[in-house]
This record gives structure tokens, C-alpha cells and sequence, in this order.
């Protein structure tokens, strides 16, 4: 990731005025690490990747300094979906909630539009992503993620792990890896709600640290979970886990 992000520094400092839009997502693959990135004449780098089976969708070169930024994402002609992005420990980059979607947009349609903020502080820029897709549907692929997923057009209802949303919480369970070294993790989890406000289909669209597992014991927990009766079966809803190792 070292090279990778010298090579975009470089490419940001050549400034707006001469950037061309990028006709190919620029691809790089190693034992462990699939890539691809763009860096578009707003001074803007769109980053890819998948590590040990996570995606990550990252932006580079907007000068935000928040916790947790909410962002409105539109892609061709279809609907505005709000998302929260968190900022890299060193923070050179944005981190997107729901990558694998975000990169689906960018393969799928030919215009992206991606608001970071709102009112008079926010910013907004509108890409022509490249024609050439190879390159991010290569990282959706190296991650096991389809090129089309039906939940993208859904706008899902957000629950509140450990708050009023839920009647029964299922067990903390911290992935063996995560045990052994000590690490605490997060995941995003999307799932289709049942009767008895069960919750199934549920689907880890986000975790960290990559390689331990806490979006495979995530969903776990949530399916073991009940939820209030004021969510009605087949709503799509999202909750975000987060599990401290002492």
C-alpha cells in the first residue's frame, strides 16, 4: 500500500488543471492484496481494494477532519444513498460503510455524484468513472462480491446495537484470531427482518481489521437476535457491531 499511495500522492500533486479523466482504473495484485484506483482531474483518488477477503472502498485528497462524515452517493440515474464514511488512523484517507455497493456504482454506471457533508460545509464533486471496468470489478471479484446485487437499491433501516432497537441481543462472539492477538473489530451487517423480529439473510458488507472474521461472527450474533415489532417483515435494515477485546 506503501507504493500505491506514493504513486497517488504524485498523481494528486500534477493538480486539476492537468488531470485527464482516467480511461482505466489503474489495477495492482499481490499474495495478499487486490487493488484498483482512479485519480480524477478534481484532484480526487477513488481506492479499492480487497485484503484477505474485505473490501474497502477509500478516497483520497479531501481535507475533512471529522470522526464520521455522512455522505450521499448517486450513481447514473438512480437514487441518492446516504452512507457513513470514518476517516484512516493517519487520516489521509475516507473510508467508505458500505464499499462493496459504492464499487458496484462505479462498474455499473457511467456518472457518480458523491456528497461528503451537508449544509454550507459540505463537499461535492460528479466523476465520469472509467469505461474500462476491469480493474474495480477485479477487486469485487477477488472478494467474492457480484458485479449486481438487488439490496444496492434499497435504503436500509439503521438499528442501534446495544440501544431500544432490540428486544434480545444475541452472543458477543470474538473470532479466534481476534482472541489470540488481543484486537478489537467492527463489522457492517445488513439482514432482512422476520416474524417474531428475527433477523436473516444477513450479510457482512464491511469489517475490520481485514482477516478476523468479525463480519462472519457478526452475522452470527445478529441472527441469534430479536428485534422490536414496529419493523415490519422483509425491511431491509443495517447495524454496526463493534466488538472490544480486553
Amino acid at each position: 500500500m506503501k507504493a500505491v499511495a506514493g504513486a497517488l500522492i504524485a498523481a494528486l500533486a500534477v493538480g486539476p488543471a492537468l488531470a485527464q479523466e482516467p480511461e482505466a482504473w489503474t489495477a495492482q495484485t499481490t499474495d495478499d492484496l487486490t487493488l484498483a484506483y482512479a485519480v480524477f482531474p478534481e484532484g480526487i483518488a477513488v481506492i479499492a481494494r480487497c485484503q484477505a477477503g474485505t473490501p474497502e472502498l477509500l478516497v483520497q485528497g479531501l481535507q475533512i477532519r471529522a470522526p464520521q462524515i455522512d455522505v450521499a452517493a448517486k450513481f447514473g440515474e438512480g437514487r441518492v444513498h446516504w452512507t457513513s464514511w470514518i476517516p484512516s488512523d493517519n487520516g489521509r484517507y475516507l473510508i467508505a460503510e458500505r464499499p462493496a455497493q459504492l464499487m458496484r456504482g462505479f462498474v455499473n454506471e457511467r456518472s457518480a455524484t458523491l456528497q461528503f457533508g451537508q449544509g454550507d460545509g459540505a463537499v461535492q464533486f460528479t466523476v465520469t468513472p472509467p469505461a474500462d471496468t476491469a480493474g474495480m470489478a477485479g477487486v469485487l471479484t477477488t472478494c467474492g462480491q457480484p458485479l449486481f446485487h438487488e439490496r444496492d437499491e434499497a435504503e436500509p433501516l439503521r438499528l442501534s446495537a446495544g440501544g431500544d432497537d432490540f428486544l434480545r441481543e444475541g452472543r458477543v462472539i470474538v473470532p479466534p484470531r481476534a482472541a489470540r492477538d488481543g484486537v478489537s473489530g467492527w463489522a457492517y451487517v445488513t439482514c432482512i427482518t422476520a416474524e417474531e423480529g428475527r433477523l436473516t439473510d444477513c450479510e457482512a458488507e464491511a469489517e475490520g481489521p481485514a482477516g478476523y472474521g468479525y463480519g462472519e461472527a457478526s452475522v452470527r450474533s445478529l441472527e441469534e437476535s430479536r428485534i422490536r415489532g414496529e419493523v415490519p417483515p422483509g425491511r431491509l435494515v443495517s447495524i454496526r457491531l463493534a466488538t472490544l477485546v480486553n
